[in-house]
């Protein structure tokens, strides 16, 4: 109608008139309703956060001798051979047939994520008691962790051959067994020669920094080229565990996690002290920090994942720096999970975010998860998380969830995190419900720790001291 009367008083102009009038105003309303200027709309870039691959190479022995006498390039090669072509069994590491599905999955999901962030654990659980079971000679067993390790890069680079690929070290990524890492070790340095290229510096000076620093201590910093205000700090922290020694023959005997935190606090306080041009921060590390629940659910009996000393230490440096800290990503525990990270005054100030892990060890259904985040921001806008559906008689990979979408949120920040906490403190809401399906990424076989006792899981998801845990799960 709005037209029509247009048009009726209009023309006594003229028809060639009204049409240049009538065509400028279908154009603007066209150009209002569609188009926003530039400057109004966010950039977001995209990544891929995967964890806890613990790749297995002993699953076929009949492969073994193979491997032995073939350098890591030949591996591939050697693994498509195998009789053996189902994914690994419930309870299981991954075998190759399990880590080549995560990575054609991770590449049809996004096939040119902005970069890759795998949080730890490369080799299998009690790799060295399979070494010591399977290959008499030292020589022999240094050199197939050497392969082990070259083959998990040489399997990132092969799908993502030109993507930033972001690597931290687990609890069983070392020559000396679980938890246990010499700093200044052959393993680091070796470490960090496999993956350097994978940073895709392309520069010899940049890839000889980043290997001095990794040797050192197996932790370094990285900034994205093409996110230019954005700093990710990549940290070891078996150094902080309470499982932590140091029984290596190699490599000195440094305190590791007190140089460590004495850097992380240094390279905190020199980004801080830029104000206003301070990069944003990402942490990225393989064990969180707070309370190992499922080993806390007897009355009484509370292990922390860190070091008390550490842990505080550390808490008290995201308080510290929460203007510029955006997001701290975790793996180890194998699961879909969070952390809040609280001040003094209980308000929310930082989170983790647990990504769950390819390895299916610990009763999990495999999983990895597409993280978007507003470039300039670098806070997460949302994420979204696929499984591999082991129940089918032929497994397959299916979208499980989008955590905007399922918990009616807007991004994972410190404040959504602590409302969906808020959410799920009745264990009979449908909040809980649907976190604890999600937790063991869709996996109903594995549920009675997180069902019998749904206090402790749920208090430690945000009270990450022993004492605040206790209180919290007595109902103080």
């Amino acid at each position: 109608m709005f037209f029509i009367l247009l048009g009726h008083k209009l023309t006594i102009m003229g028809k060639h008139k009204f049409y240049f009038l009538f065509t400028l105003l279908i154009a603007g309303i066209t150009l209002g309703s569609n188009a926003q200027p530039k400057g109004n709309v966010a950039k977001q870039g995209e990544i891929i956060s995967t964890s806890d691959i613990h790749f297995n190479p002993f699953y076929d022995p009949a492969l073994l001798n193979s491997l032995l006498v073939t350098e890591y390039t030949g591996w591939d090669s050697i693994f498509k051979r195998s009789l053996l072509r189902d994914i690994s069994p419930d309870g299981a590491d991954a075998n190759y047939p399990l880590f080549k599905s995560a990575m054609e999955q991770m590449r049809t999901l996004l096939p040119k994520p902005k970069y890759i962030i795998v949080t730890g654990d490369f080799l299998a659980h009690n790799f060295t008691t399979k070494l010591a079971n399977n290959i008499a000679d030292s020589g022999l067993q240094r050199n197939f962790v050497n392969n082990t390790i070259r083959f998990t890069a040489w399997m990132f680079n092969k799908y993502f051959p030109n993507t930033v690929v972001l690597p931290v070290l687990g609890n069983n990524d070392s020559y000396c067994g679980d938890y246990n890492l010499a700093p200044g070790s052959p393993f680091l340095a070796m470490f960090a020669q496999a993956w350097a290229p994978l940073q895709r510096n392309n520069d010899k000076a940049k890839d000889s920094l980043f290997i001095d620093q990794f040797s050192k201590g197996g932790y370094y910093t990285f900034y994205p080229k093409s996110d230019p205000g954005h700093e990710l700090i990549m940290m070891n922290t078996i150094f902080f565990s309470k499982k932590y020694v140091n029984t290596c023959p190699d490599g000195n005997t440094t305190d590791g996690a007190k140089a460590e935190m004495a850097w992380l606090d240094s390279t905190l306080r020199v980004n801080a002290a830029l104000g206003t041009k301070a990069n944003k921060v990402w942490l990225a590390y393989h064990i969180p920090p707070g309370v190992d629940v499922y080993g806390s659910t007897k009355p009484g009996m509370v292990t922390m994942m860190w070091d008390t000393v550490y842990n505080t230490t550390f808490l008290g440096m995201l308080v510290k720096y929460a203007d510029n800290v955006t997001a701290n990503f975790a793996g180890h525990t194998h699961m879909d999970d969070f952390r809040v990270i609280y001040d003094a005054n209980k308000k929310p100030v930082s989170f983790v975010h647990i990504t769950p892990s390819i390895s299916r060890s610990n009763g999990n259904y495999p999983a990895i998860q597409t993280i978007t985040y507003g470039q300039g921001t670098y806070m997460l806008d949302n994420y979204k998380t696929y499984y591999l559906n082991a129940s089918l008689t032929s497994p397959a990979w299916s979208f499980e969830y989008d955590y905007n979408k399922q918990y009616s949120m807007a991004g994972q920040n410190p404040a959504s995190a602590n409302e969906l906490r808020g959410r799920m403190s009745n264990d009979t809401s449908a909040t809980w419900v649907t976190y604890t399906k999600f937790f063991n990424c869709s996996n109903k076989l594995h549920t009675a720790s997180i069902h019998n006792n749904p206090r402790c899981y749920w208090c430690g998801t945000g009270e990450l001291t022993s004492g605040k845990y206790t209180d919290c799960v007595s109902g103080k």
